[in-house]
């Protein structure tokens, strides 16, 4: 019986051919996407029945911004419509990461529930790296960044 893992490999080998990057011991499967604005590096893994998807955008954040980027990051994550993707700051590299999180024990990953995860959270790193490119570069606050996110409502 294969698992959640072995369904990712599928995917992803399927998807993006040669250019996925399958690392077995650490249970990763890494690949480039484009997203609408930027290209985004996506790190999927499958480890003690976890599922992890992030997205990686060319945007590090830094250090003497790294309090305000933080602040953002939990504006954005109090508000998120989105299942589960969160917004964090990866301590190692400095970079934002859009991600998710769920179990997987004794799930069969099916292609379509992939695939539409990849895309929601590409479509939410759209969304909201330019909220904190505009703090980085455009020297704004956390909440003037917030602003600018374009945030649906249902009327």
């Amino acid at each position: 019986m294969s698992d959640a893992f072995d369904d990712v490999v599928s995917y992803f080998k399927k998807e993006y051919g040669k250019s996925c990057m399958v690392e077995k011991e650490e249970r990763r499967v890494t690949t480039a996407v484009s997203g609408q604005l930027q290209p985004y590096v996506i790190v999927c893994s499958v480890v003690h029945d976890i599922f992890r998807l992030g997205v990686l955008g060319e945007l590090k954040i830094p250090k003497n911004k790294m309090v305000q980027a933080c602040v953002l990051a939990n504006m954005i994550n109090a508000i998120s419509f989105s299942f589960f993707y969160i917004a964090s700051i990866a301590s190692e590299s400095e970079e934002l990461i859009v991600e998710t999180t769920c179990v997987v024990k004794g799930c069969k990953l099916s292609r379509e529930a992939i695939g539409l995860t990849l895309g929601t959270a590409c479509g939410e790193a759209d969304r909201f790296y330019p909220a904190f490119q505009k703090l980085i570069w455009g020297d704004v606050s956390p909440e003037e960044a917030f602003d600018s996110i374009k945030i649906k409502t249902e009327e």
